[in-house]
């Protein structure tokens, strides 16, 4: 699926999908996620994406977002990081950023409700800082490269948060388990 949105500054397009297996996943669009529709998850990551780029001067771009299930992002997790278990949040840089695409953003809906429980705030509020935490890889952003990167992507992260208005919690690397 695709949703396009445009601004006076800025020009998104969106491509997403649902992967995952009947039943692993709580489906959103029957509603058993209380209050939380794919759509309100897709609407969030075009906000995002939009205040993102008027932050960082970009016009123009494209991000793909994958909601998936633990099975899924574990495959993946695997297949590129070689690491054999699941993640909340993946993140895949096209490489150069020429910002035309970003690249593509991978969240895992089993986790979002997993570490939402735990930090004790709702699903959809885990599922924005997930999906900030993997915007800000996409621009080039890498807390694992130590200290000084570290701080600087949480600050980043705490900035957009803010800036979306999205406020109910610090962003994932001051909050990590």
């Amino acid at each position: 699926c695709h949703r396009m949105l445009q601004t006076d500054l800025t020009s998104v397009c969106l491509s997403y999908r649902v992967a995952v297996d009947r039943g692993a996943v709580p489906s959103l669009a029957n509603g058993l996620v209380p209050g939380v529709r794919t759509k309100h998850l897709v609407e969030d990551a075009l906000q995002a994406i939009v205040i993102l780029c008027g932050m960082y001067n970009v016009s123009e771009t494209e991000v793909s977002l994958t909601l998936c299930d633990d099975k899924h992002i574990s495959y993946l997790n695997q297949k590129y990081r070689g690491i054999d278990k699941p993640t909340d949040v993946l993140s895949f840089e096209v490489g150069e950023p020429d910002f035309a695409v970003l690249g593509d953003v991978v969240i895992s809906l089993n986790t979002v409700a997993l570490q939402a429980g735990i930090r004790k705030h709702s699903f959809r509020d885990e599922y924005r800082i997930l999906l900030v935490h993997g915007l800000l890889h996409l621009l080039g952003f890498d807390h694992e490269l130590g200290e000084p990167q570290k701080s600087l992507m949480a600050g980043a992260e705490d900035q957009l948060l803010v800036s979306l208005g999205w406020t109910a919690s610090k962003g994932l690397i001051d909050s990590e388990l």
